[in-house]
């Protein structure tokens, strides 16, 4: 991997999950500097691929996905020079760009939430932002069905780390009624609270 991209957690290095999108681009300039992202994005393959094949491929789509980015600062902060300065904006547009991104992504009703304080395993201090949405989903996906909007929760954590920046997050859904039968929903074990927490875990495994 080219050493641009964060390393993932050791936790997606399974067949659970797959790496779907990669990036690296320049999201916004400051008066003095040019802030550059390099992304990778994860989906949950196993919970997928046990979804489509428990409803006869009538639902196929990314439920959980996972993220983490590297900002990099060019040019660099001078000897001596810290990050705090930075962190307000780098956290204001993180936010905005997380929810632009579910938008993109097809959730709806995109609300951010008030944020919390986490400490990663390395031992640095993230911002921790809750966002809710909803994200449509038609079974059978052919146009004519009806469409069930699932409740969806999403989660953003920023943090310096020396002279550069880490963000970490994803989202899955907080419920499968109006999708899934009560069946079809035991067969697979879905458990919304369980994805939080693997969510959350992998954030802060995040170096």
């Amino acid at each position: 991997m080219d050493s641009q991209f964060l390393s993932p957690p050791s936790a997606l290095d399974t067949d659970d999950w797959t790496q779907y999108e990669q990036s690296s681009d320049v999201v916004f300039r400051l008066p003095t500097a040019e802030i550059r992202e390099h992304t990778l994005v994860y989906e949950d393959t196993r919970l997928r691929d046990a979804i489509r094949e428990q409803t006869g491929n009538e639902l196929d789509y990314v439920w959980r996905f996972f993220f983490v980015t590297r900002l990099t600062i060019s040019p660099p902060p001078p000897p001596g020079v810290g990050t705090a300065s930075w962190y307000p904006t780098i956290a204001a547009e993180a936010r905005d760009g997380f929810a632009d991104d579910l938008r993109e992504r097809g959730f709806e009703t995109v609300e951010r939430h008030r944020g919390q304080r986490m400490r990663t395993e390395s031992g640095n201090r993230a911002r921790l932002t809750k966002f809710t949405a909803d994200y449509p989903v038609e079974r059978g996906g052919d146009g004519d069905g009806d469409v069930s909007r699932l409740p969806t929760e999403g989660w953003l954590a920023v943090w310096a780390d020396g002279s550069e920046f880490r963000l970490a997050g994803g989202a899955y859904p907080t419920a499968f009624g109006g999708v899934l039968t009560d069946d079809e929903r035991s067969a697979l074990g879905v458990n919304p609270a369980a994805y939080r927490n693997e969510l959350l875990d992998l954030i802060r495994a995040v170096e």
